[in-house]
């Protein structure tokens, strides 16, 4: 399949699934809320951070290695390809056993994560449940680099189908059991169960789909090439540091500075915004690939050209889902929890803004990983990560919860919003900056506009599930009429909608086909 269509089905899989998992996973959290206390809530967020942190040991060979793959594919070089995987095997073993160092040696210090840990009397079993977490984390690690070379050959889709299904399978076990036993201990070994087989299945499917990487499991690239992978696994490691000091700490510095029921709380916002996040970016990492063999094929004047149209489509997407984020997300907490689970407005606003400045940094992300350009923004990380634990922390003791989010936000501001872009443009797209910023500014701008009007009509609107519907529906159709008001006529949104009917024809001719 062309690059066009291969990013299409990786599309189209990967969004059904995505919203697949959202579904199961508010109905598996619905009855993980009533069948089990908010402390246990709040362990499992605090848990999944702190094993976030300790991934810091895969260093981003990952992305290193799958940006490496994209030559010798263009090429048809098999042994080259044989030799990468069998890097790769070898590096993900040293890496699951660091992590499982690592993780036995904080354990006697998991008391001092939580505070005021004593007054918590479920937290007897706090060892074994913290184990229970380590274990799944290593088991994932054990096979699952098989999938690079799915990833690599933009047949992501393979690897969507299998986890999304087994993950329905998980969720609805861990359901069943929980309403049965109320019992973590179960629900965690559920978990870790799916995670063994999903890693078998993916592995048997790699092996058919590409046999000759198993035909000599002791050839390794030569020493320039590995070399040449080392370094730029050197500068992802600062990705890697980075991305974690940011988005796996938030939940660290509540628990230890705040309270263990307020990651209970924020877990149930970052289960929505992680989601709906995670839908978002299956669009534009679906591409990753392709943009990584255009790169490899084309020159600077298309490479601009879909840059700039998947930019547009970045603010399309995150700017409606901010919106609706804002104005909904309070009322669809209190619909399905109850107004115990909510934060303040202010507080709900920062977490929205947050969401809005990753979603805009999604494509010039995609465009650095694809085009292999992790080392000359190696240090941004550094001190993106300084940043934000500095500002989180000292204004979570001074005016609480909302400044741990503040310093995100912060951070990404004073660090990533002018790095990322000028990297981008000076190495790859060989234009200057200030196009960039000025249209950065108008979406910024029109967001807000429409943002603020919205929240001010949605005011006067009733409450409960009607009232929630009646809200999306008007915000729906009063922003994208407004998108098309304002943009129809610039090269981006005809681009935009002329992918989108040659997506939909080549569907069409394949049902005709079938």
């Amino acid at each position: 399949m062309s690059r066009s269509q291969n990013s299409a089905k990786n599309i189209i899989v990967g969004v059904t699934g995505q919203m697949v998992q959202i579904i199961l996973q508010f109905v598996c959290r619905s009855v993980f809320i009533k069948t089990l206390s908010q402390e246990y809530l709040g362990i499992s967020g605090l848990f999944t951070n702190i094993l976030s942190v300790l991934s810091l040991a895969e260093l981003g060979f990952s992305t290193a290695l799958i940006y490496s793959m994209y030559d010798p594919i263009h090429r048809d070089d098999k042994k080259r390809l044989t030799q990468l995987m069998n890097l790769y095997r070898r590096i993900y073993f040293v890496i699951a056993a660091i992590i499982f160092l690592f993780g036995i040696v904080l354990l006697p210090f998991l008391k001092y994560l939580i505070k005021d840990y004593s007054n918590y009397e479920n937290f007897s079993n706090l060892p074994l449940i913290y184990l229970l977490y380590l274990a799944n984390t290593l088991l994932s690690y054990l096979y699952i680099y098989k999938k690079s070379i799915i990833d690599a050959y933009q047949k992501n889709y393979v690897y969507v189908t299998i986890q999304k299904g087994l993950l329905v399978i998980q969720n609805l076990a861990q359901m069943l059991f929980l309403t049965l036993t109320r019992n973590f201990i179960v629900y965690l070994l559920i978990q870790i169960i799916i995670t063994i087989v999903t890693n078998l299945i993916i592995s048997k499917q790699a092996d058919k789909m590409f046999p000759f990487i198993n035909e000599d499991r002791r050839i390794l690239p030569s020493a320039d090439e590995k070399k040449k992978i080392y370094q730029n696994t050197s500068a992802m490691a600062m990705h890697k540091f980075g991305a974690v000091a940011v988005n796996s700490t938030d939940n660290l510095i509540l628990s230890s500075i705040v309270s263990i029921l307020s990651v209970a709380i924020y877990s149930n916002y970052s289960l929505i915004i992680t989601n709906l996040n995670g839908f978002i970016e299956l669009v534009f990492r679906a591409v990753t690939a392709s943009v990584g063999d255009l790169g490899a094929a084309k020159g600077n004047k298309r490479l601009n050209e879909v840059f700039d149209t998947l930019t547009f489509v970045q603010f399309w997407i995150y700017s409606f889902s901010s919106i609706c984020l804002y104005v909904l997300l309070n009322h669809f907490i209190e619909i399905w929890i109850g107004k115990n689970y909510s934060f303040g407005k202010a507080t709900v606003f920062v977490l929205v803004l947050n969401f809005y400045l990753k979603g805009m940094r999604v494509v010039i992300n995609v465009f650095r990983d694809s085009l292999g350009l992790f080392w000359y923004d190696r240090y941004k990380p550094v001190f993106e990560a300084l940043v934000n634990l500095a500002v989180s922390i000292v204004l979570a003791k001074t005016i609480g919860i909302i400044g741990v989010f503040i310093g995100t936000a912060v951070s990404t501001l004073t660090v990533c919003f002018w790095v990322e872009p000028y990297i981008l443009y000076k190495h790859a797209l060989g234009k200057g900056l200030e196009k960039y910023f000025l249209t950065y500014l108008k979406y910024f701008c029109v967001m807000i506009c429409m943002g603020a009007v919205l929240n001010y009509f949605c005011g006067y609107m009733g409450e409960g599930v009607s009232g929630l519907l009646e809200k999306l529906i008007l915000i729906t159709i009063v922003y994208h009429v407004t998108v098309v008001i304002f943009f129809h006529k610039s090269g981006e949104y005809k681009e935009t909608i002329a992918i989108i009917r040659r997506v939909i024809s080549s569907r069409g001719k394949d049902h005709e086909n079938q």
